[in-house]
C-alpha cells in the first residue's frame, strides 16, 4: 500500500514517474512563468504546433523566451506525451476542454505533472471551446 502525500488539493503517490516528488519548477523564474495566467495558452500552442516527437518538441518550445529551465520544460514535455498517449482519444481536439478530456487529465496526467514540477497548480487544463 502506498502512502499519499497531499500537495495543494491533489494527493500524490510517492514514486510517480519513478522519481518521487521533485521541484523542477518551483524556483524563479520558472515558478512565475509556469503559474502565469498566460501559460496555459502557451503550453497548448506548443502542444498544437509540436512535431511527431511530441514531448521533446513541447519541451524545446517552452525553452524559448520566456524560457523555462531544461528540467521544468521536461516536466511539461512528459505531460504533453501523457496527454497525447493516455488521453489522446478523449482529448482528440488538442487543448479543447471537454469533460472526458479534463477527467482523463485529472486522473491520468496532472498528478504526475504536479509531482514533477513541484507546483501544486500546473495551470494547463484544456482551454474552453470558443
Amino acid at each position: 500500500m502506498h502512502k499519499r502525500v497531499v500537495v495543494g488539493v491533489l494527493a500524490l503517490a510517492p514514486g510517480a514517474w519513478g522519481c518521487g516528488i521533485t521541484t523542477a519548477c518551483n524556483q524563479e523564474p520558472d515558478l512565475s512563468t509556469a503559474t502565469d495566467v498566460e501559460f496555459p495558452a502557451r503550453f497548448w500552442d506548443c502542444y498544437d504546433t509540436a512535431d511527431t516527437d511530441l514531448g521533446p518538441s513541447v519541451e524545446s518550445c517552452l525553452q524559448e523566451s520566456p524560457a523555462l529551465s531544461t528540467d521544468c520544460a521536461g516536466c511539461y514535455g512528459d505531460y504533453a506525451e501523457c496527454v497525447g498517449t493516455d488521453c489522446g482519444e478523449s482529448c482528440n481536439e488538442r487543448g479543447t476542454n471537454t469533460m472526458a478530456c479534463s477527467q482523463c487529465l485529472l486522473t491520468g496526467c496532472n498528478i504526475d505533472l504536479t509531482s514533477c514540477t513541484g507546483v501544486a497548480s500546473p495551470a494547463v487544463q484544456p482551454q474552453s471551446s470558443p
